[in-house]
């Protein structure tokens, strides 16, 4: 289970107005709606650090508590054609093929 610890913060008009617009279309709490946007602003974050520090995606969706696939998404949005990885060599290089 996830530690979780509660954290108040204060928001521009905009946001919190913004935020209260999706919980109302979603049919969701205001907190639910916030905690979702940070949770993935800060994951985003997370990852592109402990990429460019040169972990491997395993152990930066351990790092950042999240999955392989997450990692992989987050990464391609923010890679060119050439730096995207060839995944065949590293399942290749796992025993994956």
């Amino acid at each position: 289970m996830v530690k979780t610890k509660n954290v108040n913060v204060a928001l521009p008009d905009a946001i919190a107005t913004y935020i209260k617009s999706k919980a109302n279309e979603g049919y969701l709490s205001y907190s639910a709606v916030a905690r979702q946007y940070l949770i993935r602003a800060i994951t985003e974050e997370l990852v592109l650090k402990y990429q460019a520090e040169g972990y491997s995606y395993s152990r930066i969706a351990e790092m950042a508590e999240t999955s392989v696939t997450n990692v992989m998404e987050i990464l391609s949005r923010y890679m060119s054609e050439d730096e995207t990885p060839d995944l065949d060599d590293d399942l290749k290089e796992i025993g994956g093929i």
